[in-house]
């Protein structure tokens, strides 16, 4: 009888990890105030962002001001892709891959 209880908290467990993760699994809102809290944004970024079923991934390219010259003699600045970092959310958290 023991070791039915032990197996039926064990699933029960494990239900309860995969129904919270569904239930706060983070979106793209989410992640843009978590970018913004951690003080990493000199310039918008572009955010890839995915879901499946108990997480969401997020891929955050960063872009750097060049100055570039012109045919005519002038310049203009243009924004060239500087880095790219890989998130997942999980548990309303985020970790960096």
């Amino acid at each position: 009888m023991k070791r039915k209880t032990f197996r039926n908290t064990v699933f029960l467990f494990i239900v309860g990890v995969i129904l919270a993760s569904f239930i706060t699994r983070p979106g793209l809102n989410d992640f843009t105030a978590y970018l913004e809290k951690s003080g990493q944004l000199k310039s918008p970024p572009s955010i890839e962002h995915s879901s499946s079923g108990l997480y969401s991934t997020f891929t955050v390219t960063y872009f750097e001001p060049v100055a570039d010259t012109v045919a005519g003699g002038g310049s203009k600045i243009v924004a060239v892709p500087a880095r790219k970092e890989s998130y997942i959310g999980f548990l309303g958290r985020f970790w960096k891959q």
